[in-house]
């Protein structure tokens, strides 16, 4: 008979709390991982956001070389243009 309330109880007390013991730490670890993912994706967008920000306030080394040659050009033309004109005659 001892047996048998001992079974009874193990059914009826501790099997129930341990399965809600385990579903609790089972749902408390989904919703940290839930917490840990929103987390990498706020950083992600913040980091997009950003790249954004660095492209738009600094230029590249190409439009740094492009701006060299025009400038290079244009001076070019005036040191030519310059050139061409005859000296004025001081009195």
């Amino acid at each position: 008979m001892e047996g048998a309330v001992l079974w009874q109880v193990l059914i009826v007390i501790v099997f129930p709390l341990g399965a809600g013991a385990f579903l609790f730490l089972y749902n408390r670890g989904e919703k940290h991982a839930d917490d840990v993912w929103k987390a990498v994706n706020a950083i992600r967008a913040d980091l997009t956001h950003h790249k954004v920000e660095v492209e738009r306030r600094f230029v590249t080394g190409e439009d740094i070389e492009k701006l060299r040659r025009e400038l290079l050009e244009h001076l070019v033309r005036i040191e030519t243009k310059l050139d061409r004109k005859p000296a004025r005659a001081t009195s």
